[in-house]
């Protein structure tokens, strides 16, 4: 894979206009100038309407049947003639067209038709129209890029292309996955340990009645695999976080309990989770302690 390591994303766009190598782009960087391509040309990317090949030593982009057949129907482009003619093994096939605003073009294609009998001949006649027509459709919108029916003719081609579509899209989310291993993603963000820390710390503070009590356990079992990860990276941190959802959910249950029992003595809880001047609570304080235990 290519990346750029001296050059900004200037002096890289510069050189991809000037010489039409693509090669000089990462794979992120090369699936957003395909995307912008076709967005500039009203062209469907899912429809994948080019692929890359390596001409000359330089990667560049050729256009598919997908992409003819979308520029004809956005331009109104119309073959209003066809001319055919043999000679010396040549078939060869002139189409003319118009678009929607009078513009007229001309284009021609042509096969070889040497030693060619029965069905491989009428294949190549039909090649060369269907050569023709899109070669008159792409001079006709100005998109000045070669047709896929062209590269069998052409030398020092590699059809096959060096990453194709799927391939960047693929080595794209390797490279993300590589950057963010070392991450947490909590919510859709990704998160150092710190943050992680820090975000599950407030995630228990909020931590109020059973109802906030049960969305968080909730939540937890959404992120298991993170916060299993967190656990075994920083042991001392998990387990300090632990003790400090224990006690918040002993603290929970006490509250509540004491709204459903309107005959107990007053109490307190210190900042350190522990229960303090109970006088008729005894059976919720070891409850409640029991809880914290678990």
């Amino acid at each position: 894979m290519n990346h750029m390591t001296n050059k900004g994303p200037e002096a890289t766009m510069e050189e991809i206009l000037v010489t039409g190598n693509l090669s000089a782009l990462n794979p992120a960087q090369r699936l957003e100038f395909y995307n912008r391509t076709c967005e500039s040309l009203g062209l469907n990317p899912l429809t994948k309407p080019f692929d890359y090949i390596t001409l000359n030593g330089k990667l560049t982009m050729y256009a598919k049947k997908d992409a003819t057949d979308q520029l004809r129907k956005i331009h109104g482009v119309s073959i209003t003639k066809l001319e055919k003619s043999s000679e010396e093994g040549i078939h060869m096939v002139t189409a003319y067209a118009s678009d929607a605003r009078g513009r007229i073009d001309v284009a021609t294609g042509a096969v070889s038709t040497a030693g060619l009998k029965g069905d491989a001949l009428v294949n190549a006649y039909l090649k060369a129209e269907t050569k023709a027509k899109r070669r008159v459709t792409l001079s006709l919108v100005g998109l000045g890029m070669l047709d896929e029916t062209e590269l069998e003719t052409i030398r020092n081609v590699s059809p096959t292309p060096p990453m194709t579509i799927t391939e960047i899209v693929n080595q794209d989310m390797r490279e993300t996955f590589e950057r963010h291993k070392d991450l947490y993603s909590l919510d859709g963000e990704f998160m150092s340990s710190n943050q992680a820390h820090d975000y599950l710390k407030s995630k228990i503070e909020d931590i109020t009645s059973s109802e906030s009590l049960g969305d968080y356990k909730h939540w937890k079992d959404l992120h298991k695999k993170e916060l299993s990860k967190f656990a075994a990276q920083y042991p001392s941190d998990a387990s300090d976080l632990g003790d400090m959802f224990r006690s918040r959910e002993a603290q929970v249950y006490i509250i509540e309990e004491k709204e459903k029992t309107k005959d107990v003595g007053r109490f307190n809880i210190s900042e350190d989770g522990e229960i303090e001047g109970f006088k008729t609570l005894g059976s919720i304080n070891n409850q409640a302690m029991g809880k914290f235990n678990e």
